[in-house]
């Protein structure tokens, strides 16, 4: 829970001391807690600060600044000197603010606050020169990293915006009107480049402009985000107002702009950020008009100081993070330029409106977040900051109806997105991931979901009245009283645990192009669609857009059976779509975990996979090998052929198997020859009794079941052939004799031995499925 913190100092000074009012809180809720105490007069800390900030201006950088007088002369002093005393000012502070009556403030802070908190801390103070005091610098915010201090105003109210027109609910570009005022001896193109390459933004430059012009542009009916200035300006002496030089001839100060700006206020601006020098006069004079949040630099800032920091802010901003948080990470970059720039993390400082809520960059542009994605792109530290920032906005604004009608989401990430009472009717998402999404009350009349992951999301009350459901992953996903009616649900994919109580429907299709309608005629009756479709829930598809490998399948399907322990897992059903992807269904027990066993089974798919490609590599290889042998030996019976024509024709041939006793011929001898010389030599195999009846009686009845299986079934193509193979497979694994007198043969005979006992077309792919058992 992100907490707010508001110290009120009153109209104390350094000089005189102050009260102290610390008010502590959650966000968005009435501060619990409430300490008193005060700091006491430091005039050392006033003269430190006062040395500190005259020899600043007169570092020598080239700054954004006009150049101003030093209101008193001061010793040149070296960077080395100027840097001491920025730490003696530093122990200063902080020894004031450890002051014994100001412990309860601290105690207070520290008691009631954790580090893994974020926390807004708010100063509110009317003294020009505490303003100017770098209260980051409070040893506080070393233990709280989490923490981030802004100054406020003493008085403050809340404004009172025009309710935006429906459009802007819609927005997914945040609006930024970007001054460039005054360059004269400064670079402002890379403030220019910054803006431009901001992702989700629709910037408008005014470059040196006119008054009349400025002003019109704060006019725009729209409304802006974001006011941006990068020039020369600087801060009358009292702190109280600034001005701004927006051309090489016209400087104007904020109240020339009071009607244009309060007008801008109410539409929308929620931020200013002035990318220029000694901007306290100008942060003051808009505190006045009680805009939510501006961001200025306290002293004169070089080019590079004030760029780095405008760089580091938009980053952090834009990918979610809270404008303090960003505003602090921003800052603290900024202190590897102080070898160059003494103090440079010292310059920016935050003005917080407290009757203000800071905005994140959804407030914004609330469907940046869905409209721009990039989910090849984008990592997933990033995803996770930008979906909770956009579920963090549609908490804060449940009443809204973002409209994001055909919208093109395909393949989109949108995991874990809270997209409720969220318009989305005609869009696009296939192959997008939906996965613990909340899609509550969401319209999706005739959107587009094939393919898309809808796993453990939250549909209930959803209307998808013509939806395209095809091959959706919906597995523990709560579909209650959804409006279904004229979806097409070809292959979807649902588990035991997809709520499909109370579903609203009237008919849905089986097919794409609205075909195959259930029912065929006439609506069903109420809950008839989640009684009709329940037996879905006892199957599984497997798809396979690729085609299939049935080597791979079978024995990865018989695996899994064994590992999940259920062995009533059977073929259902096999389908050839006709574009290379195939779908077979699988029956399976109501308690076992569909994902789980999907997941497993492609696991094991994908290592049988490999296992075949290796061996058909081996066999390829093997191959080549014999032919070279086959040519080598070729070449030498030519030669030999060349030799013996010219000796004498012996009519007498040598057999090397001729010791063979045939009287054993009946327990199972076989005999293969080769020519060499005029020889021929055999190999032998030799199968025991027992060897030769078991594969003898596997054999036949294997046959025998695949003649049965082909005549009840049709094997004309080859999806038949391998459905008929797929069955035939289930029966002898079904039947512990028939499957351990197979493994035997396999064992003793090897594949081939069974293949050539065995006369049936299929049995080169029956072969194939069973060929991985005698490894069990």
């Amino acid at each position: 829970m992100d907490k707010l913190v508001v110290i009120n100092l009153g109209e104390g000074t350094l000089e005189t001391g102050c009260s102290a009012t610390i008010k502590i809180g959650n966000e968005r809720a009435i501060p619990s807690i409430k300490r008193l105490g005060k700091l006491p007069p430091v005039p050392e800390l006033a003269k430190l600060h006062k040395r500190w900030y005259l020899i600043y201006q007169d570092l020598g950088f080239s700054v954004r600044a006009l150049k101003k007088k030093p209101e008193l002369n001061t010793s040149i002093i070296s960077i080395d000197q100027f840097r001491k005393l920025s730490k003696n000012l530093v122990k200063s502070l902080n020894t004031w603010l450890d002051s014994e009556d100001f412990r309860v403030v601290k105690e207070a802070f520290m008691k009631n606050l954790s580090p893994s908190d974020e926390i807004r801390v708010i100063i509110q103070v009317e003294d020009i020169q505490l303003r100017r005091i770098p209260w980051h610098l409070w040893d506080i915010f070393d233990y709280y990293r989490k923490a981030e201090v802004a100054l406020g105003e003493l008085t403050y109210d809340k404004i009172d915006k025009v309710k935006p027109p429906i459009s802007s609910m819609s927005k997914d570009r945040v609006r930024i009107l970007a001054v460039l005022g005054n360059s004269d001896g400064i670079n402002l193109e890379k403030d220019r480049e910054l803006l431009e390459d901001l992702p989700d933004t629709e910037p408008t430059f005014l470059v040196e402009p006119s008054r009349l012009e400025l002003d019109r542009a704060l006019w725009d009916e729209k409304g802006w985000d974001i006011l941006f200035f990068a020039g020369h300006s600087y801060s009358q002496g009292d702190g109280k107002s600034g001005y701004i030089c927006i051309n090489p001839t016209d400087s104007l100060i904020v109240s020339d702009l009071k009607n244009a700006l309060k007008e801008s206020i109410e539409r929308r601006l929620n931020i200013a950020i002035f990318n220029s020098c000694d901007g306290l006069g100008l942060a003051q004079s808009l505190a006045d008009l009680h805009i939510p949040q501006v961001i200025v630099m306290r002293e004169p800032v070089p080019d590079l100081v004030v760029q780095e920091f405008l760089k580091g802010f938009l980053k952090s901003f834009s990918q979610g993070k809270s404008l303090y948080i960003s505003v602090r990470e921003a800052r603290e970059q900024l202190q590897g330029l102080e070898n160059d720039f003494p103090c440079a993390s010292w310059l920016p400082v935050l003005f917080q409106n407290p009757a203000e809520l800071p905005p994140i960059w959804n407030d914004l542009a609330p469907m940046s977040f869905i409209t721009q994605q990039q989910p090849n792109n984008e990592d997933l530290i990033l995803y996770k900051k930008r979906v909770e920032a956009w579920n963090q906005w549609r908490e804060r604004n449940t009443e809204l109806v973002p409209d994001r009608i055909k919208i093109n989401l395909t393949g989109a990430n949108l995991r874990g997105a809270n997209l409720s009472n969220v318009n989305l009717g005609g869009a696009n998402l296939s192959h997008a991931n939906l996965s613990e999404a909340n899609l509550s009350q969401v319209n999706l009349t005739g959107a587009n979901l094939s393919h898309a992951n809808l796993s453990e999301a939250n549909l209930s009350q959803a209307n998808l009245t013509g939806a395209n459901l095809r091959a959706v992953q919906a597995l523990n996903t709560n579909f209650e009283k959804a409006l279904l009616t004229g979806t097409c649900i070809q292959d979807w994919n649902i588990n035991s645990a997809t709520n499909l109580d109370g579903i609203i429907c009237a008919y849905v299709y089986l097919r794409d192009s609205q075909q195959e309608r259930r029912p065929h005629s006439g609506n069903f009756a109420p809950e008839e669609f989640s009684k009709l479709f329940q037996k879905v829930l006892e199957t599984l598809d497997l798809i396979f857009v690729h085609g299939l490998n049935w080597q791979a399948f079978l024995p990865s399907f018989q695996k899994i059976k064994v590992e999940s322990g259920a062995q009533e897992l059977a073929i259902q059903s096999i389908e050839n779509k006709g574009d290379g992807t195939i779908v077979i269904r699988i029956n399976i027990p109501r308690e076992f975990n569909k994902a789980e066993i999907e997941k497993d089974f492609k696991h094991n798919y994908e290592l049988a996979l490999k296992a075949v490609e290796e061996k058909y590599l081996a066999q390829l290889k093997a191959k080549h090998s014999e032919i070279e042998i086959y040519r080598h030996q070729s070449a030498e019976l030519v030669e030999i052929i060349k030799l013996q024509a010219n000796r004498p024709i012996y009519n007498t041939i040598d057999f090397a198997a001729n010791n063979i006793d045939q009287s054993n011929s009946s327990i199972g001898f076989g005999y293969a020859g080769t020519v060499k010389d005029s020889q021929i030599i055999g190999t032998q195999h030799y199968y025991a009794p027992t060897q030769t009846k078991n594969l003898a009686e596997a054999a036949a009845e294997i046959q025998q079941l695949l003649n049965q299986l082909s005549q009840i079934k049709p094997s004309t193509t080859e999806i038949q052939k391998l459905t008929v193979v797929a069955e035939a497979a289930e029966k002898i694994n079904s039947n512990p004799t028939l499957k351990a007198k197979v493994i035997n043969a396999l064992k003793a005979g090897g594949v081939d031995a069974l293949k050539e006992a065995i006369e049936h077309p299929l049995v080169n792919i029956l072969m194939a499925t069973i060929e991985g058992w005698r490894d069990l």
